[in-house]
């Protein structure tokens, strides 16, 4: 085996080696040693990617009657004469400068024969109001009854590309006649530059092999059926080695990198191909190899005539590299039969994969039958929170401050906010004519002691006596009580006979309270395996562990925040999930079998203010609008900490690009 493993490499770089004793013309030998490196065929990065599949889109245009993905297409008719489609300011593209090609894809279908209907690119001047770029491409129907992939390529002159400039991508039903499309899928490719146009070192490649420039072993590139342009990988006659991409290190990087991804879009002509996608370095003094990845076909779906994205990540072994080591990616038919590939894509050293399971979907592919959900298992459907307010009243308090929500107003049935901060808490209920948080009481002077700045707050009936309590714990000591709010103020229900252990109250803990997963209120944490639940119980706080089905530990992570409360008159909870981004999922609890119905996003902000994308968010749920409907108050900021680690801010920075918001949301599918 390892013989055969070291003819491998010794094959895959015999032909650099060869090809240094040559020029780039075939024939033709060097006069001296001294050779002009060849160009990349493409240095592209890409710097846009769009891809609408029309489910997340309220239009009346939309159809479900047919769909190529998920449960909407869009329909064009005898009345509608353009589509749906794509336009943007250059301006708004990152590096716009180096644009230079924009591929686009779109799936058809059609129950009849379609005289004229064509994928238009346009591209306007703003400032003059006039078009100054016009291409369009025939749409394919062909079978009819059948969804078609369509594959649009346009190249773009820098002549047309200036910041108050817009380009748009659209459909024209030319002959207006009955016709869906669905997936359209926008990819902006270009240099990424810098001042005086000098290019920036990167380390993102696409390879379109419309060129066979810097590509090493080129033989098997040539005119063919192709994935976009007019050439492609032909490897339809078995052939079993297609060319390679060597890079030295240096070239790319200032050192080592820890990962390689690529992908590649490949066309079976016959079936079961078993290609696969290598990484590898050899150590050029010995030839031995250093390391080799390989990703193929086998084990996957591959249908005969199809394009098919394969994608592969390889870890590199940094400690056994150097700057001057070369790195080779190589196409290897290994099953020797009919293939055809096209659009190579190589990223060298990517960001960390998010933690938790991959998705198993790709969604970057195009798919001709419908996807089946697993449970628990992503994409899932996405359900939106509506910005009803931007709350004024609130300005004075931030991310980093206590406030909770209850209902501690016995009289009333909506909840209400105490805000507490420099010893005073506020009391705020929500004015919907209005539509602001009104402040309805304020802690007296002699209720200052009871809001310490060192103490954090929950809020819950925790008792079970049918009314809101504000647990008050000390962080210095874990001492702990119960305050109420009766004859309009704040006194003390119930003093600790145990202190809490410090993992209840330290300030790095996700500690979330309500109705989680108990038949009342209680404190809770989560490990991602079990959650250990706080419950009071004879006026002592007693710890319990609620083991998490095996089916549903996917669901869970450690540093978990739930929220929960009625959603249309049902109990729901909402999960956030912080580790590696804003991660908001609406589960089910009912007969103890935790279940994913949603992923939460945000509508109705100003500009591109999602609150998900700011660096300091806060949730405070409660149900603020009536008793039925849960609202999230949404304290979005960013950190100026040096070194915010995500959880802990000790001071708060109002950028102009992300201004400090305060806004409420309610449910809305």
């Amino acid at each position: 085996m390892k013989l055969r493993i070291l003819t491998r490499y010794l094959f895959l770089f015999a032909i650099p080696l060869s090809i240094s004793c040559n020029t780039n013309h075939e024939g033709e030998t060097a006069s001296n040693g001294n050779i002009t490196p060849k160009k990349d065929s493409l240095i592209f990065t890409n710097l846009y990617h769009e891809l609408q599949d029309m489910e997340m889109l309220n239009d009346p245009r939309l159809t479900k009657d047919i769909f190529s993905s998920g449960q909407q297409s869009h329909k064009l008719s005898k009345d509608l004469e353009y589509s749906i489609g794509f336009n943007k300011l250059f301006q708004d593209i990152p590096s716009f400068q180096g644009i230079q090609k924009i591929t686009i894809g779109v799936q058809s279908f059609s129950k009849q024969k379609i005289k004229d209907a064509v994928l238009v690119v346009s591209i306007d001047n703003a400032k003059e109001q006039k078009n100054i770029f016009w291409e369009g491409k025939p749409l394919v129907f062909d079978p009819i009854n059948n969804w078609n992939k369509n594959n649009f390529n346009y190249e773009i002159n820098p002549e047309f590309i200036a910041p108050g400039n817009s380009i748009s991508v659209y459909v024209w039903n030319k002959t207006k006649e009955e016709f869906y499309i669905d997936d359209l899928v926008i990819d902006i490719f270009g240099n990424t530059k810098i001042a005086n146009d000098v290019l920036v070192s990167n380390s993102n490649f696409l390879f379109d092999f419309e060129t066979t420039e810097g590509i090493v072993g080129p033989e098997n590139i040539k005119a063919t059926t192709a994935h976009s342009g007019k050439q492609a990988i032909d490897m339809s006659d078995g052939k079993e080695y297609g060319p390679s991409i060597v890079k030295v290190i240096k070239e790319i990087a200032t050192e080592p990198f820890k990962k390689v991804s690529a992908s590649v879009w490949v066309y079976p002509t016959q079936e079961k191909p078993n290609l696969v996608l290598t990484a590898s370095s050899i150590n050029e003094q010995n030839g031995e190899a250093i390391f080799w990845e390989g990703k193929s076909t086998e084990n996957s779906v591959f249908p005969i005539n199809t394009w098919t994205k394969l994608n592969a990540s390889f870890n590199v072994p940094v400690e056994r590299l150097t700057s001057d080591n070369k790195i080779q990616i190589n196409i290897w038919n290994k099953g020797k039969t009919g293939v055809i590939v096209d659009d190579l894509e190589i990223v060298y050293g990517t960001p960390n994969e998010r933690k938790g399971l991959p998705s198993s979907l790709e969604l970057n592919a195009q798919y001709e039958k419908g996807f089946t959900p697993i449970k628990n298992t992503p994409p899932f459907e996405f359900y939106f929170l509506n910005k009803k307010i931007s709350s004024n009243s609130l300005a004075e308090y931030s991310s980093k401050d206590n406030i909770v929500s209850g209902n501690f107003i016995a009289s009333s049935k909506t909840d209400e906010l105490v805000c507490i901060k420099n010893k005073t808490a506020r009391i705020y209920s929500l004015n919907t004519n209005k539509k602001e948080f009104e402040k309805i009481a304020e802690s007296s002077a002699n209720e200052s002691s009871l809001f310490e700045p060192s103490n954090v707050y929950f809020s819950g009936d925790y008792n079970s006596d049918g009314k809101q309590d504000l647990l008050c714990i000390n962080t210095t000591n874990g001492n702990w009580q119960t305050l109420n709010y009766l004859n309009n103020k704040w006194q003390i229900g119930i003093t600790g006979k145990n202190s809490l252990k410090e993992h209840w109250y330290q300030q790095q803990a996700f500690i979330s309270s309500g109705k989680t997963f108990t038949d009342k209120d209680a404190l809770t944490l989560s490990n991602g395996k079990s959650l250990l639940s706080l419950q009071l119980i004879n006026e002592e706080w007693q710890e319990k562990m609620i083991n998490i089905p095996a089916s549903a530990q996917t669901v869970f992570h450690a540093n978990d925040v739930y929220y929960t409360g009625s959603i249309a008159g049902s109990k729901q909870t909402l999960l956030l999930n912080k580790d590696w981004r804003f991660d908001l999922k609406l589960i089910s609890t009912e007969n103890n079998d935790p279940t994913i119905r949603y992923m939460i996003d945000f509508k109705g902000y100003e500009s591109d203010h999602n609150p998900k994308y700011y660096e300091f968010t806060k949730l405070v749920s409660g149900n603020f609008y009536s008793e039925n409907n849960l609202s999230l108050l949404v304290f979005s900021s960013n950190c100026a900490d040096s070194k915010f680690d995500g959880i802990m801010c000790s001071s708060i920075e109002n950028n102009k690009q992300f201004p400090n918001k305060i806004e409420l949301y309610t449910f809305e599918k």
